[in-house]
């Protein structure tokens, strides 16, 4: 069940006595929330001034408060498991209440009596991976001819343990974190066991027990390998003479103890619930079964203790050999397929454009590029280029913000006999009902119609040219045809009119920005470009940081973005921001410290900076705890439009004020009249739009309207 959480419960109160919606977002905002945690109502009254203010004042706030407290935590509404599933010997009508929530039927009972009154609950979880696996099989089928069958894979592929052995496992099912990478190059597996192994021992207990560094240290050979009994050997070959499964405890209960495997499943469950009662009676059992056995009773006891002290971290083997059967798969994949799992992988991320840049860069790393959209050549998703030599991969046109799936069908479906000779062939080939104005602009900002000119001329001229395509497509339903098929657009439109030499070329910078805007990455090149010499020869990038790293003092380069500026549970600011870099991206953390007016005065989105800290790892993130942020290039930011107004009169004036309206942004205005520059008020301030500077241009003149 859903309950009303603190936040909820006061919009929820608020609605039901009809108090002013204005108040009650400003009292549910009052109250700190973060992911995973809240301040409960009373809570918040006690500790934030605001809110007892409000409390203490009207009665209708304090009324609606006291509701809220004592309404908080209950049942609100009924929701559904995300992948549980309910299975039963009888009809489920016979044995459970039954209800349809958003038209799936589920039980009414919760999971917790589902498991009292006997039935059995699975877990059947959807991962991104399968889908990852099957299109690049698909891929690989197209491409090679190989039928590749996965589920029948031999485990003693070289090039797959290879590859796992260097660490390079960005996209390898779940062992992509950095901890995991770490732990994979110290581990070296070579055998499909390892792998089960590595991922049953990647959890906090076993991290913090020390329990992984005796594994690696046994298995390289530093350390000998000793049992207890020989009857042991056979169960702890495989992890090198370590307890890491609960299915091992079960089978030295078992083998030592003479327990039944009912009786070994009761001796997990009580070791892993630490029951001293239940222990005891265990303890008993295992050393009357070890002596009939004949082993003697010290050793017996001592395996007794190992197998509690493990109980505590040791997991289930088939569970972590499921997922190990996916890891080298998708490792298998990616040693012996790699631009087709690469461009899967790829796919499956389209929407993340942090994920998409982290395998981009794992792409260029492995020498294979990645294209950018293009209208003659991109697919939907992301696709394997064959038109150049190289191994390459193009981006989707998918990947592109505002391009519907209607639309990339039609620009696909209208290049199958020729490519798009142009812009005036694209616009009088495609569906200009999918394909509308917003979408147009869309994919000449993002570089998809590159092939069709220089950007700054399609920005100018896409909006006449689709208009007087439209005109034409309507012409030709009527049956009207122009008279020179080569020279005009309809009956008695000429096309010389479409082109124009009338507009501002786009700087690098404003391309990219475009890309980044479109795309969610800068796809021609990269604000650091200039500084890649600099930044090669730096001690830290975010590649370099591991967990390993945690509190070392650093300092890295890099493009400031996605900065945001919150207030704490502890009614402290702060500062959150991604540093990027050539090579990938990590977060930046500003705490209200001594100087943090003074980093936050250069914590500005889109700078290049130096940040000098700490390295934090929290849940295997890595993060910067920043001390220092100095910038080093920060001059394209600063931006002005100035309009020559000297010779301007009324109504012009009027209609470069309707332009201001249309376009309205944050890039300062100016008027220059002869020697004096007059900044314009900030509700005339425009967007950075090449379409809006180059309607002002059209307005005022040729060269009388530029950025600085």
């Amino acid at each position: 069940f859903g309950t009303m959480q603190s936040r909820a419960v006061v919009r929820d109160v608020g609605r039901v006595l009809d108090i002013e919606l204005s108040d009650v977002d400003r009292m549910a905002k009052l109250i700190p929330s973060t992911p995973g945690s809240s301040l409960s109502v009373e809570e918040a009254i006690e500790e934030i001034p605001d809110l007892k203010k409000m409390y203490e004042g009207p009665a209708v706030f304090k009324q609606l408060l006291d509701f809220a407290m004592q309404l908080e935590g209950q049942a609100r509404h009924t929701s559904t498991h995300a992948a549980g599933v309910v299975i039963s010997r009888n009809p489920l009508t016979s044995v459970v209440p039954l209800v349809k929530n958003d038209g799936q039927i589920a039980t009414q009972y919760p999971m917790s009596d589902i498991d009292t009154i006997g039935l059995l609950k699975m877990d059947i979880l959807g991962l991104r991976n399968l889908t990852v696996m099957k299109d690049a099989t698909t891929m690989i089928k197209d491409r090679h001819g190989v039928e590749l069958d996965l589920d029948n894979l031999e485990y003693t592929d070289k090039k797959t343990y290879a590859l796992l052995c260097t660490g390079d496992t960005p996209g390898i099912f779940q062992l992509e974190s950095s901890g995991m990478r770490a732990l994979i190059k110290d581990l070296k597996p070579a055998v499909f066991e390892d792998i089960i192994a590595l991922l049953a021992l990647y959890r906090p207990g076993p991290l913090g027990s020390g329990m992984v560094s005796d594994f690696v240290s046994n298995k390289s050979g530093k350390t000998q390998v000793k049992y207890a009994l020989d009857e042991l050997e056979p169960i702890l070959k495989d992890t090198y003479g370590m307890i890491v499964y609960q299915e091992q405890v079960m089978q030295i209960a078992s083998t030592i103890g003479g327990f039944s495997l009912g009786e070994a499943d009761v001796l997990r469950r009580a070791m892993g619930k630490k029951k001293k009662s239940e222990m005891d009676r265990m303890r008993d059992l295992f050393m009357k079964g070890a002596k009939e056995k004949g082993f003697p009773e010290k050793k017996a006891n001592d395996i007794f203790e190992l197998c509690y002290k493990f109980a505590e971290y040791g997991f289930n083997k088939s569970h972590s050999a499921a997922y190990a059967l996916i890891s080298y798969q998708t490792a298998y994949l990616k040693a012996n397929y790699t631009i087709e799992y690469m461009a899967a992988l790829l796919s499956s991320v389209l929407s993340s454009s942090e994920k998409t840049s982290l395998y981009i860069q794992d792409c260029l790393s492995l020498g294979i590029d990645v294209l950018g959209p293009s209208v003659n050549q991109s697919m939907v998703d992301f696709s394997i280029d064959n038109t150049t030599d190289e191994e390459t991969i193009r981006f989707g046109l998918g990947a592109i913000k505002n391009v519907g799936e209607g639309a990339i069908l039609s620009i696909i479906e209208n290049r199958k006999e020729a490519p798009y000779k142009g812009l005036w062939d694209f616009c009088t080939s495609v569906d200009l009902r999918q394909v509308n104005k917003r979408v147009l602009e869309s994919l000449i900002k993002s570089g998809a119609m590159d092939c069709f000119g220089e950007r700054s001329y399609l920005l100018a001229v896409y909006e006449r040219m689709m208009e007087r395509a439209q005109v034409a497509a309507k012409e030709q339903s009527n049956g009207q045809t122009g008279l020179f098929s080569e020279e005009t657009t309809g009956v008695s439109m000429p096309m010389n009119d479409l082109e124009t030499d009338d507009y501002i070329m786009l700087s690098a910078q404003e391309k990219l920005r475009m890309e980044k805007e479109l795309i969610g990455l800068y796809i021609s090149g990269h604000p650091l470009d200039g500084m890649r010499e600099k930044l090669d020869k730096m001690e830290f990038s975010t590649d370099k940081l591991t967990i390993n790293d945690h509190d070392k003092a650093i300092s890295i380069t890099g493009l400031l973005t996605q900065t945001r500026r919150i207030t704490t549970r502890t009614k402290k600011e702060m500062l959150i921001g991604e540093l990027e870099d050539l090579k990938g991206t990590v977060t930046v953390l500003v705490f209200q410290f001594r100087n943090f007016d003074e980093i936050a005065e250069n914590f500005i989105e889109d700078a290049i900076v130096t940040v000098s800290g700490k390295v934090q790892v929290k849940n295997d993130e890595i993060s910067i705890n920043t001390s220092m942020v100095s910038i080093l290039d920060s001059e394209h930011l600063k931006k002005q439009l100035i309009i020559d107004a000297g010779e301007l009169d009324g109504p012009t004036l009027a209609r470069v004020k309707e332009i201001c309206a249309q376009y309205r942004g944050n890039l300062p205005l100016y008027f220059r009249v002869g020697d004096v520059t007059v900044e314009a008020h900030k509700k005339f301030w425009v967007k950075d739009d090449p379409l809006c500077i180059s309607q002002l241009e059209s307005l005022v003149g040729q060269g009388r309207v530029w950025k600085t």
